[in-house]
């Protein structure tokens, strides 16, 4: 733990000296700039020593982190200090309204109360940090398991299981079949882009466990509540209404949930938060530092999902409109605007384009297994995302419904699932359904009236994100509606009568206790039972399912998997190196197991001829455990190692 905080601090204080010396007018911009740096910092140096240098470890890594902070004291003492004070705690942005006197006391009441239930669910989260395993789905599919691969090979690179994606042709097998093979055989990690997750492999190599990944998202969430505060002010709303907006983004359940489990959603939700917010300050300074971090956030965000792609193009042709018509009433010269705008994109493709090079430089497409057609022009895939993704995810009752019902449904929290990190017809809470959605339409139209630029601009672009969007009626891959959406609420507040916001006040408290319990109690169920537990039994196996539980008794081995989606759990918190084992006939298989040195097989009872082969080789592989999902063979001694 010494070396992760050695680490960290190292990455904080470059960032915080780089920010130091930028020319950032508003205290708020500053925070966002140490938050931007710091994970640009991140990824940038993660790649640098697991893809260029192939040398991911800890001396290396923390090396690389003391040149970051070099850098960064570097560039600060360039000239000296251009900024104001980056730790103090002045308002950035003004409303336009004022919040004096009784006003002033009951808001500030509001923010203790809700300030309360914002620790408590912090702290409640950070048990669950310590004391939980990954458990969730795709945590412990695709969204862990390369960290772990690359951690134990000391190198980024490709899971085995790419090579089956290579020369899949989708249109030689049923629906089913290719249902089946994208949920088990294939791990989405080839394919994804992955910055978020190389939170995970950070506190992976600088500790050399496990313990902490399922916070990867915790300083993604962070800059996403700095720029629901800012997206406020920026909508003129007061300071405090907006700092009520940026706790009520951290209660968001979805958003609580998913600072549980190593996901994305939550991540990319924030990143394009803050760089809408960047982006709306840049249109006000229009200067070279605005431009570094804006062109920052964007790629950190398109290096999340694969949707970013789409949503980073949209804030380049909204960075060019703006950048030309400022041109046109004569507010920036031609040289500046270029300038800036081969800043940002620079900065974009520094931290946000490497995953999509990568995939396009193996599969033909950046975008793989998503195939694109426009215009005649094709590029390879295994079909739409509707096909790949959402006919085996979308709700049957919304399917083939109106998807304007579907959003409201889910978007108004009528589903009847429960608070979980799957959960598709609710989860943006009741506070978001009862007054910050229906705070947006006053909100813009009052900014219509009155050419508001910012609020017209930040849901502009939201607006055009939900169009681009698919399934935008599955609240966790919206979450970047929730700051606008608060954003709205927060201005709307503001302005009520005092005695209707001590009636909006109440029913704000009783949503946030009811929906808060209820995600709390359903995310962290496990957490009394595993408090009684000593380490080594606070495991997948021990608490989740118990198919797993035989990890928990091994001495630090191989294990070979065959094709299968819960793979994360059979490192056994990093201590075993776990491959996949793979042929076409069983005696290449067999091949495949001796060639590897195996100690342990473990075939998935529900996919491929693997189990048949297993106890049709009785010379090789014994018996171990029998499962519900999954069957454990052990290699006979002296037969793995030849």
């Amino acid at each position: 733990m010494l070396w992760f905080l050695l680490g960290t601090l190292a990455l904080l204080t470059g960032s915080w000296l780089m920010a130091a010396r930028m020319a950032l007018k508003k205290t708020l911009d500053r925070w966002l700039a140490v938050g931007v740096l710091t994970m640009a910092g991140q990824v940038l140096i993660l790649l640098l020593a697991g893809q260029a240098l192939r040398h991911l470890n800890r001396g290396v890594v923390l090396l690389l982190a003391l040149g970051w902070a070099g850098l960064g004291l570097l560039v600060r003492n360039r000239q000296g200090r251009r900024s104001g004070e980056i730790f103090s705690f002045e308002s950035g942005a003004t409303g336009d309204i004022g919040e004096p006197g009784s006003t002033e006391i009951f808001s500030s009441s509001l923010i203790a109360v809700t300030g309360v239930i914002l620790a408590f669910s912090l702290a409640a989260l950070v048990l669950g940090w310590i004391y939980l395993p990954p458990f969730a789905w795709d945590e412990i599919w695709y969204h862990l398991t390369p960290m772990a691969a690359w951690f134990k090979q000391g190198a980024i690179t490709r899971l085995p299981e790419a090579l089956l994606w290579q020369h899949y042709d989708p249109t030689r097998v049923t629906s089913r079949k290719l249902a089946l093979d994208l949920s088990v055989a294939f791990n989405w990690a080839n394919v994804y882009p992955l910055n978020a997750e190389l939170n995970a492999l950070w506190i992976m190599v600088l500790t050399g466990n496990d313990l902490l990944v399922d916070a990867t998202q915790f300083p993604y969430v962070v800059i996403g509540a700095l720029a629901t505060f800012g997206l406020s002010r920026s909508g003129g709303a007061g300071r405090n209404a907006s700092i009520l907006a940026s706790m009520l983004f951290l209660l968001t359940p979805m958003v609580l949930i998913h600072l549980r489990v190593a996901y994305v959603d939550a991540a990319f939700g924030s990143m394009i938060a803050a760089a809408l917010y960047l982006f709306l300050r840049w249109q006000e300074e229009r200067n070279l530092e605005y431009a570094l971090i804006l062109g920052l956030a964007i790629g950190l965000m398109m290096g999340i999902k694969a949707t970013g792609i789409a949503f980073a193009g949209v804030f380049v042709l909204a960075i060019v409109a703006s950048g030309f018509w400022q041109y046109r009433q004569g507010v920036s010269g031609n040289r500046d605007l270029w300038l800036q705008a081969t800043v940002i994109l620079l900065a974009l493709m520094a931290t946000g384009t490497f995953w999509y090079l990568r995939t396009w430089w193996f599969y033909g497409n950046p975008v793989y297994p998503v195939e694109i057609q426009v215009l005649g022009w094709k590029l390879p895939g295994m079909g739409s995302v509707s096909r790949l993704f959402m006919a085996a995810n979308t709700p049957e009752a919304y399917r083939g419904r109106n998807i304007i019902l579907n959003i409201l449904t889910s978007w108004l929290e009528l589903g009847n699932e429960s608070y979980n990190y799957y959960s598709r017809t609710r989860g943006l809470g009741p506070a978001w359904a009862a007054l910050a959605l229906p705070a947006i339409l006053p909100f813009t139209f009052s900014a219509w009236r009155r050419r508001r630029a910012p609020v017209l601009w930040m849901v502009g672009l939201t607006l055009i994100f939900l169009i681009l969007q698919p399934a935008a009626w599955w609240p966790r891959y919206v979450l970047y509606v929730v700051p606008v959406g608060l954003a709205a609420m927060a201005w709307v507040y503001d302005r009520l009568d005092p005695r209707l916001k001590t009636a909006v006040a109440g029913i704000m408290i009783l949503n946030l206790v009811v929906a808060t319990g209820l995600t709390l109690v359903e995310t962290l169920d496990k957490l009394p039972a595993a408090m009684r537990l000593d380490p080594a039994h606070r495991t997948f196996g021990e608490l989740y399912f118990s198919d797993y539980a035989w990890v928990d008794q091994l001495p630090p081995s191989r294990i070979g998997y065959t094709p299968m989606a819960w793979i994360y759990p059979l490192y056994g918190g990093l201590r075993n190196q776990v491959e996949l084992v793979d042929g076409t006939t069983a005696e290449s298989w067999r091949e495949a197991i001796i060639r590897q040195g195996l100690d342990f097989v473990v075939t998935n009872t529900q996919y491929g001829d693997y189990d048949r082969w297993a106890l049709s080789l009785p010379d090789l592989l014994t018996p171990y455990r029998k499962g519900e999902m999954i069957n454990v063979y052990r290699v006979r001694p002296g037969r793995g190692r030849q």
